[in-house]
């Protein structure tokens, strides 16, 4: 009951990259990929969990013979474990998670590589690394970082994040959490100055029957002025890690 095995037997993508101005050619791309999960669940609640461990562990295989473009064939591994500790003081809950994972590509193609912007490896986020927004260049690594939006990427990339947070109970249904994230991208063949992003914050929950609702304000350990980056991220999201 508490170990659970599958396989995504076929799973299909369709990317068509462009612009609205016509700056730049249209790109579009068929990623199928194939492959096992499996998760390793012995938490005492899947949506606000209070002990116990919680591990998953994915594999993807994508070729142009399962239908993948015939510039793109990869493999790709993820594996993520956290677990929960209760402190008997007034309740509180130590919450530690290590996730990694590798990405190679296969593609022997002059043209080939793996579209980086849809399955490489990227931090910042609230899922990530807090502080940091999704979505803008404030992620690690960025389109300057890889030298183009649409990196192709030849080689190889492996990513580590640890997160590591302190709940307790404020009142009612409210809770309080205080909060370190930090992690780092490597990519085959590109050199990072300070591959190591870290941050730490404060974060306001609301617990809810699907998980609590978060209101979290990072602050970046590092942060480079010289990308514009903002001392502080705020993050609105349901669920944690």
């Amino acid at each position: 009951s508490h170990i659970l095995a599958s396989w995504d037997i076929w799973q299909g993508t369709r990317a068509r990259d462009f612009r609205i101005d016509n700056s730049a050619p249209e790109v579009s791309q068929d990623i199928v990929t194939t492959g096992p999960n499996i998760e390793i669940d012995y938490r005492d609640h899947p949506f606000n969990p209070t002990s116990g461990t919680f591990t998953r562990f994915s594999l993807e295989y994508s070729d142009p013979d399962l239908g993948s473009s015939k510039t793109i064939k990869f493999w790709k591994s993820t594996a993520a474990t956290t677990g929960y500790v209760r402190i008997p003081y007034r309740s509180w809950i130590w919450a530690n998670s290590l996730r990694g994972g590798f990405l190679q590509n296969l593609s022997h193609d002059p043209d080939g590589g793996v579209p980086y912007n849809k399955k490489g490896f990227l931090l910042g986020g609230s899922t990530t690394i807090r502080g940091y927004q999704s979505g803008t260049q404030e992620r690690f690594p960025n389109d300057s970082d890889l030298g183009s939006e649409n990196f192709l990427l030849k080689t190889w990339a492996n990513y580590l994040l640890l997160k590591t947070e302190l709940r307790f109970p404020l009142f009612s249904s409210f809770s309080g959490a205080i909060f370190y994230d930090g992690g780092s991208v490597q990519v085959g063949g590109l050199d990072f100055p300070d591959p190591w992003r870290d941050a730490i914050g404060v974060g306001l929950r609301f617990a809810t029957p699907v998980g609590p609702v978060n209101f979290e304000l990072g602050y970046k350990l590092d942060r480079k002025p010289e990308r514009r980056e903002d001392p502080w991220g705020f993050h609105f999201s349901i669920g944690t890690f």
